[in-house]
Order: C-alpha cells, then sequence, then structure tokens
C-alpha cells in the first residue's frame, strides 16, 4: 500500500466515524431521546469531528429546503424539556442533515464536499450549537438533581 493510499484510508475511516456520530445526533434528534444518549451522542460527534483531517475547499449544492422544516420539527419536540436546549439541537441538526445528505450520496467528490461543509460550518455555526446543547442538557440534568434532592429531603 502506498503511504497515499494509507492516508486516504485514514481520511475516509475518520470520515465514516464523524458521519456514523452524526447520524445518531440527528436520530435522536428527531425521535426525542433520552438526554443522557442525546448527551453522549454529542460528546461522540465532537470528539469524531476533532479527529478529522483538514478538507479541501469543495462547491456543493445548497441544502435541501427540506432541512428547515425538518429542524423546526426537531426544535418543537424538544422545545418542553429546554427552549435553549431546542434552539440549539435543531442549528446543529441542520448543519449535520446538510452534511450527510451529501456525504450518503458516496461519491469521493460528495463526501470531500461532506467533509468541507462540515467543517466549514463547525466553525461559522455548529460547533457553538453542540456546545450550547451540551450546556442546556447539564442545566435540565442538574436541576433534575436538585429537584429530586429536595423531594428525598
Amino acid at each position: 500500500m502506498r503511504m497515499d493510499d494509507g492516508l486516504r484510508a485514514s481520511k475516509q475511516q475518520a470520515l465514516e466515524r464523524f458521519a456514523a456520530a452524526a447520524e445518531r445526533v440527528v436520530a435522536l434528534a428527531e425521535s426525542g431521546g433520552a438526554l443522557d444518549d442525546l448527551q453522549a451522542a454529542l460528546s461522540d460527534a465532537h470528539s469524531a469531528f476533532l479527529a478529522l483531517p483538514e478538507g479541501e475547499e469543495v462547491g456543493h449544492a445548497p441544502p435541501d429546503e427540506g432541512n428547515h422544516a425538518a429542524s423546526r420539527q426537531v426544535y418543537e419536540r424538544w422545545r418542553q424539556t429546554s427552549p435553549r436546549l431546542a434552539d440549539a439541537l435543531a442549528g446543529a441538526y441542520r448543519d449535520f442533515v446538510d452534511g450527510l445528505e451529501l456525504y450518503r450520496r458516496g461519491t469521493p467528490g460528495d463526501r470531500e464536499a461532506a467533509l468541507w461543509a462540515w467543517q466549514s460550518l463547525y466553525w461559522q455555526h455548529w460547533g457553538g450549537e453542540l456546545l450550547l446543547a451540551q450546556q442546556a442538557i447539564h442545566r435540565v440534568a442538574a436541576r433534575e438533581r436538585f429537584d429530586r434532592a429536595l423531594g428525598g429531603a
């Protein structure tokens, strides 16, 4: 195996790991999964993102407008738990789904475009949204623990 082949394989593995983590966040965001599961999925996505190699700037098709409507549904699903969580999660969700659409096409060019989209949007948007979602989950969990402690006293 040539050195370039090894680097390409490593890049592909890192991209596959991130895509799987993004898929898990998307699934939990859509289903309204348990907060502990969502917190773990967000942490996994962040960790997988940080392991990605630098992508190359690639133009790609604009995101599907249906992703905005799906993002709104995610917001509505989580709004009762925490409006702050709902807002942050819906924002990160939209960016994950936009990249996943490219990634799922499966061509090397589309996967490179997905990597570039995720990386550029991380610094512009979803990285901060992910951290805000994690912070909101922490606040909800802390409040629940505090309430249980008061109720048990």
